[in-house]
């Protein structure tokens, strides 16, 4: 298998001290998770698997899919985030990705927050700054 094959570069994660929030939303890793996502022909099954996964994972595994789903949940539109891609609206079995983040953020416990996720979490805070905004915009209209 040639190198450039076998050897994946870790990508780093924003400079917190220089990086803008366009840094952290166009960054290539978190616009590659949220590609895979949205190509997955069933959104669904994936957070399922991840649901799952989060059961039974180390801490370390933990944080790093806390990532992925953050990233989801930062650059997904609102409507994709907060709802479950089920097909059918009864099944509520299948968690949103918000719903997901917020349980795979309780199992963590303890364990150290990596700068990626600390940057992730940045965003979905300013996202969640952004709809209270909105709410309160649409509120205050006659």
């Amino acid at each position: 298998m040639p190198l450039e094959k076998r050897w994946r570069p870790v990508v780093a994660p924003p400079s917190n001290g220089e990086a803008t929030l366009e840094d952290w939303k166009t960054h290539p890793r978190l616009q590659k998770h949220l590609q895979r996502f949205l190509d997955s022909p069933d959104p669904g099954r994936v957070l399922s698997r991840y649901a799952a996964q989060a059961q039974n994972l180390n801490p370390e595994k933990l944080l790093r899919i806390a990532v992925h789903v953050g990233a989801w949940v930062a650059l997904l539109s609102l409507e994709q985030a907060a709802a479950s891609p089920s097909s059918e609206e009864e099944d509520v079995s299948q968690p949103s990705p918000v719903q997901l983040l917020a349980e795979i953020l309780r199992l963590r416990g303890r364990a150290k927050i990596s700068d990626w996720l600390q940057g992730v979490l940045h965003l979905v805070a300013l996202r969640l700054q952004d709809v209270r905004r909105d709410v309160q915009g649409q509120a205050a209209r006659p």
